[in-house]
């Protein structure tokens, strides 16, 4: 702490803390990004040209939400 430094700083090991979980689940993202673009064929959909999101929701399978 700012008073006794042989004390923990508890405000900033939290704060550290909530950094070091959002850095870590942000690194999980990209991964599922992905595996969901593999699982539903995203590479497949596209090997022919770009496409807008109706005609790749209607190549994949996967329902379009708007």
């Amino acid at each position: 702490s700012a008073d006794d430094p042989t004390l923990p700083d508890f405000e900033a090991a939290e704060e550290n803390d909530l950094h070091e979980r959002f850095h870590r689940l942000a690194s999980l993202t990209s991964g599922f990004a992905l595996r969901v673009a593999a699982t539903i064929g995203l590479a497949d959909a596209l090997a022919d040209g770009s496409r807008n999101t109706g005609e790749l929701a209607a190549a994949t399978g996967v329902a379009l939400i708007r």
